[in-house]
Order: C-alpha cells, then structure tokens, then sequence
C-alpha cells in the first residue's frame, strides 16, 4: 500500500511540477523554444524536447513536448499564472520519469484549472492495462481533496513497476480518498480489491480473492485484510500501526482446508487441514506471533520471535501430526511437552512424553508378528518419551514405550520424507521375552533383522512353556509326545529362519 500511494504521488507531482515550471515562470512563455525547453529539463532534471510552441493568441497557448525520448505532452488552454485553465494529454507507448518507468502504453486526459500555487487537476484514462481517474488539489506542501481510481489494472505489471519481487497474475481495482495527504501528513483511506489472482509463490492453479483497507491519520493507521479462496482463508483485523514508533499490531485467524495446495511455499508437502488464530506484532522490524490451534484434537499454543517457533503441545494427536508431515503413523498416542523450529537453519525439535501409547497395524506390526508370533497391538502404553529432530527431510527420533510390563525402545531411527527410507535399532520386551534387532528399508516395505539368538530361545521357550503349560497329567506316553512336537516344530521354525 505504501508504494502504490507512492506511484500516485509521484505521477500527480509529475503534471504539477511540468505545469508550474512550464506555464508559471516567464521563460515558459518565451518564443525561443530550444532555451525553454533547456530551462526546464534542468529544472525537473528530466530531458524534454518542444515539439511546437504556439503562442499567438497568448495567454492561450498550444504547445507539444516529448518527455524523455517517449511519451507525448500536448497542452492546450491559458497558461496566465493565476488563471491557468487548460487542457492536457499525456500519450505514448511507455513513461519514464526520474527512476520510474513505465513500459506499457499510456493515455491521460485532463484538466487544470487554478493558480500556480493552488493548482486543480483532474484527469482519467488508462494505464497498466486498466482504467484510471483522478483528482486533486496541489498546494505549496501538500495534495488536498485527493481522489484516485483504478479498475481492472493489470497486477502482474503494475506491480513490477512497483519493484514489488511478486510474481501476480490477474485485476487490481483500488479507490483512495484522502481529505490531505504530504510526506509526514495524511488523512484519509485507501481500498484496494483483487479477485481471482494467481499468486506464485502459494499455488500457481489456487485462485486468491483480497481486500485489503487502511485508514490513515497522520502517523497512525488502522487496517484490514481479507484473503480468501476454496481452499483456505486468511483474516486479519483490527490491525494497527504507529508509523513514528515503528509499531504494528493485529489479529488473525488462518483457515486451511487442504495444506497439500501450498507445497511450493512450504516446501515439503503437508496434508491435511489447519487452523489457527492469534495476535501479531512488529516492532522495529521484528515480527513476533502468540498463538493456538486445535486442529489435532488437543491444544499447541505457540510463540514465534527472533525466527524461532516455540511450542506447548497438550493431548496432541501423534496421528495426525504423522499424517500431515506425509508420515505414516505407525502409533496412535497423545502428546504432552514441547517443540521447537528454528526458520533460519530449518530445524524441528521435540521433546515429549506419549499417553495412551498403541501400535497401530502396519507393515513392520505385521513382519515383527510374523516372526516372533508375538501382537504389540493389545497393549496400551502410558509411561513412554520420544524425542526427535526434524531437518533435510530427514525425521531422526528416539522413541520409548513404556507400562512398566512390557516395553518397545526404538533408537536412532531415522525416516525421510521424500524417499521413504527407514532405519533403526530397537529392543521389544514383551511376554517376559526380550527381542532385539534392526528396521531397515522403506515404510512401505519395512525389513527387521533381528539378533537371531534371542529368537530361537525365545521360540524354544515358547514351545516349552506351552507344553509344560497343559493341564493334562503327564505321563510317560504324552510327556515323549509332545518332546517329540517340540523338537519337530523347532526343527520347522530353523528350517524356515536359514
């Protein structure tokens, strides 16, 4: 907004300052047009070229300037320094201007009318592919009853011209009116409106609707912000900010439907939907957030400052927080503690314990009862700890469930993302049997290598207990019976092992 309003300054000073030093000194009205014209370009630090100069029925003059090698000037009216009523048409195929250059075609039409200390100019016609209309009054210091208009001007260029590093396709309409407006003074509102943009650096196929309105009063500003589209919308308000203390502060309310949509801004992709709301302020340049979501069934409340985001998860869903980071998620539990990202170096830690810890059933559930027969998914775990570390695309956690019965340790584990490769050691206790061992491969198709000692005695174990486990009386017919099955299935066991 501070830039666009300075755009419009700029081009408003631009007819003021050609006016008064043209129309309001005594060489404007010279004859001798190669030393006007020299004059001039001095004066507004810009070449400008006479084309003709027709001063026979002065004060009524009729003159045409090229400005900068580009665009045309014609004036046409009277040209008395203190009953200046005229006409003027700004054309070309391009504007260049001091440091401003305009490479689109434009075309001005207006009227002056006034003295050169209290100069009324109004004018329309169209520029950056859209419609502008105008008025104001130029005094000594400031613009008065200033009004300006656009429809349908084209973002995508006038933004460049802006010097805006945005890349935005679609239409910008754009009313201000200001009751006075100077460097250091101003008072009134501008409202800016965007339909159906395309907004790069988000999404190249979303479409974004955004309004925007500030409110001015000399160094204070109160403003809105809406942006919304099918799949998310972004809300801030009561926004305020104190231009002399360098101050800004506002609400928010951020709604996602679908976070996949924004993979090139994020880069990584999420799934999912999030919400969240919250406060923002910025103080002398740094930006700080104080926050809450509820969209994994608990509560994070959060603080982002100093490119840190710290926060406090309570009865999270581990779940979800798996899924929306395109993690399967390999246990259902609820998380409690802390976490932190670090924006600059793109760092995610945490450091949490898990309630209501339960495996859910996965591939690496299933190859680990495949060959140990033993189920992990009917016990519930309320005395476990997982910590991790999140970079790269890379997921490197520790994790350890724990109900004081039966345990499952998984160290130095690591995922990633974008290839879905697996690796680490882990250590199940369970059934008074210890099992130790490897995950490698992929979450798809997950391999355990597991320390093969461990597993015969656990299977002979198994097959002891539960012969010795019967309630039949032994005798010496059953007893040599069933040593008889043990030995056969442990053979059948190691046979299929090696």
């Amino acid at each position: 907004m501070k830039i666009l309003l300075k755009y419009f300054i700029w081009l408003l000073s631009f007819f003021s300052l050609v006016f008064y030093y043209f129309l309001g000194t005594s060489l404007g009205h010279l004859s001798m047009g190669s030393l006007t014209e020299k004059y001039v370009s001095q004066k507004l630090g810009n070449k400008l070229e006479i084309l003709s100069l027709n001063l026979e029925n002065y004060p009524v003059i009729l003159a045409k300037v090229k400005i900068n090698d580009g665009a045309l000037l014609f004036l046409n009216g009277n040209a008395q320094r203190d009953n200046i009523l005229m006409d003027y048409h700004l054309q070309g195929n391009g504007f260049r201007w001091n440091n401003y250059n305009i490479t689109e075609p434009v075309n001005l039409k207006g009227k002056m009318n006034g003295t050169v200390s209290q100069l009324y100019i109004t004018g329309e016609g169209n520029a950056f592919y859209g419609n502008t209309k105008y008025s104001f009054l130029k005094k000594s210091n400031r613009f008065e009853s200033l009004h300006v208009n656009l429809k349908e001007v084209s973002a995508e260029h006038l933004l460049k011209f802006l010097k805006y590093d945005v890349n935005i396709k679609g239409k910008i309409d754009a009313n201000m009116e200001f009751e006075y407006f100077s460097p250091f003074r101003k008072k009134g509102s501008a409202h800016i409106n965007m339909n159906k943009i395309l907004i790069s650096k988000l999404s190249d196929t979303l479409p974004f609707d955004i309004d925007v309105e500030v409110v001015y009063k000399d160094l204070l500003r109160n403003f809105f912000l809406n942006v919304t589209s099918t799949e998310g919308e972004l809300h801030i308000s009561e926004g305020y900010y104190n231009k002399s203390a360098s101050i800004l502060k506002a609400n928010y309310i951020l709604k996602i439907k679908e976070l996949s949509y924004f993979s090139k801004l994020l880069k990584h992709k999420y799934n999912g939907a999030f919400n969240t709301m919250g406060t923002m302020k910025q103080e002398l340049g740094k930006l700080s957030l104080k926050g809450t979501t509820k969209s994994y069934e608990g509560m994070i409340k959060y603080v982002y400052q100093n490119e840190e985001l710290r926060a406090e998860l309570k009865a999270v869903s581990l779940e979800k927080v798996l899924r929306q980071l395109s993690f399967p998620p390999l246990l259902s539990a609820k998380i409690h503690g802390v976490a932190s990202y670090d924006l600059k170096d793109e760092i995610v830690l945490l450091n949490t314990k898990l309630k209501e810890t339960r495996f859910r059933r996965t591939n690496i559930t299933n190859v680990l009862q495949n060959l140990t027969g033993i189920d992990v998914l009917k016990d519930v775990y309320d005395d476990s700890v997982f910590t991790a570390g999140y970079q790269d695309s890379i997921l490197t956690s520790m994790l350890r469930i724990d109900n004081g019965i039966n345990h499952l340790y998984l160290n130095n584990t690591s995922m990633n993302s974008k290839t879905n490769a697996v690796t680490g050691e882990f250590d199940l206790f369970i059934n008074e049997q210890e099992l130790l061992g490897e995950i490698y491969g992929t979450l798809d198709d997950p391999k355990v290598n597991l320390d093969m000692s461990q597993l015969i005695r656990y299977q002979v174990n198994k097959k002891i207990n539960n012969f010795f486990g019967t309630n039949k009386p032994l005798n010496k017919k059953n007893t040599k019976s069933k040593l008889k099955n043990i030995k056969k299935k442990t053979g059948e066991f190691l046979e299929n092992i090696f």
